[in-house]
């Protein structure tokens, strides 16, 4: 009987053991791994503020380009109207000048 009961406590005990240094593996293993996916999202936050950064950057230069376009757009739709006008108004006033010089001569 306590040759039964030594060898129960005994096989408790090396289970407990054996749980033990699993339940210790277990713990290294998912350590290892949080690390792991710890400095993968490192990675992935760098990556993230450079493509941000790139973005930014190029935003800034789309605008400052569009911009750009439309001022010279502005210019060119300024520029535009004045040259036709002041041949209209320059022709205008030779056919005025004809006009009046036909009305002369009668």
């Amino acid at each position: 009987m306590q040759y039964n009961n030594r060898n129960r406590t005994q096989r408790a005990v090396n289970r407990n053991l054996e749980d033990s240094k699993q339940s210790k593996e277990r713990n290294r293993s998912q350590e290892r791994l949080i690390a792991q996916m710890q400095s993968e999202i490192s990675v992935l936050k760098l990556k993230v503020r450079k493509l941000d950064q790139l973005l930014t950057k190029y935003i800034e230069n789309k605008n400052t380009t569009q911009e750009q376009q439309e001022e010279q757009l502005e210019e060119e739709q300024l520029m535009e109207p004045l040259t036709p006008r002041n041949e209209r108004t320059g022709a205008i006033q030779r056919l005025s000048r004809m006009d009046q010089l036909q009305l002369s001569d009668l």
